[in-house]
């Protein structure tokens, strides 16, 4: 036989079948033979298989559904002729275990799976509940979903920033009629690249962190806003009791410094040093250990 019609005369089965691969094309062969011998799983679906064939021009493909559970009880409506080149593709009700990551102050850290439905009081009651030192205030919940939209976004703006600053660039050189205004072009150019460069490195310091305001009594917010779905990949880092405020920038003395209560974010400054001549008084703002963010001047002046 001439090698284009074997190479021709087959029909493919895979997915959710104990024996996927190429099976040999006969006239008259029929679904239930190749199903038959490709032995389906017990995690096979029988609400739908589908059959892809080729169309009678071979230019398109078109997708025959069948009822798997009406085949194997002797439906011969679904018992279609195939033909060359039909492919079977059985799928699989099975689904990977989700999971999430519950490390830091819970009395039983670790990985835990999930199952639809399931909320984040849930899987802090799974974990045996927050321990006697874990600050709740300062749990980090992280999201992957989250993380890449943050990346997308601001890979977004990186590529308009550096549109911008490419034509800025084309239009200083083309415009400077003089050495000093020249130098100018080029010094705005080099800044703008440190600010591109500070914006690509960034993107490796995304989190995908949720801001949530818990406590350590879940029923006070269990079923609420805060409550959130659970979803593969989550993570909840509870930490120890935190007995420091950090106070960074333009101070003439950033670090760390114990935590009095009564105290607000003038008080911190002041014990800092104060503000150096370049710090933008008016561009004070305080991050909270819950994610929640704030300008010194709101009236949540105390920390």
């Amino acid at each position: 036989f001439p090698m284009y019609d074997m190479v021709w005369d087959f029909v493919k089965l895979n997915g959710a079948v104990r024996y996927p691969g190429i099976f040999q094309w006969k006239p008259d062969l029929r679904l239930r033979d190749v199903i038959t011998e490709g032995r389906l799983l017990p995690t096979s679906d029988l609400r739908r298989a589908e059959v892809i064939r080729l169309s009678k021009d071979y230019s398109d493909r078109e997708i025959i559904p069948i009822d798997l559970e009406k085949l194997l009880t002797d439906d011969e409506t679904q018992n279609i002729v195939l033909r060359p080149q039909d492919q079977i593709r059985v799928y699989s009700t099975f689904r990977q275990a989700e999971k999430v990551a519950v490390n830091g102050e819970v009395a039983r850290p670790g990985t835990y799976e999930i199952q639809n439905g399931e909320r984040l009081s849930d899987i802090i009651r799974r974990a045996g509940g927050f321990t006697a030192e874990a600050y709740v205030y300062g749990a980090v919940f992280k999201r992957k979903t989250v993380r890449e939209s943050e990346l997308k976004n601001l890979q977004s703006f990186i590529a308009r920033m550096q549109g911008q600053v490419l034509q800025s660039a084309a239009q200083g050189a083309a415009t400077a009629v003089s050495v000093e205004e020249a130098g100018y072009a080029r010094a705005e150019l080099a800044l703008n690249r440190d600010l591109l460069n500070n914006l690509k490195v960034m993107q490796e310091q995304q989190e995908g962190r949720v801001a949530l305001n818990m406590t350590g009594n879940v029923d006070e917010w269990a079923g609420s806003r805060e409550d959130l779905l659970l979803q593969d990949g989550d993570s909840i880092q509870v930490p120890k009791r935190a007995q420091e405020v950090l106070v960074l920038g333009e101070i003439y003395s950033p670090g760390a410094r114990v935590f009095e209560p009564g105290m607000t974010v003038k008080d911190y400054i002041e014990r800092s040093g104060g503000f150096t001549r370049n710090s933008e008084k008016d561009q004070v703002f305080v991050v909270q250990a819950n994610g929640f963010a704030f300008g010194a001047d709101s009236p949540k002046g105390h920390i």
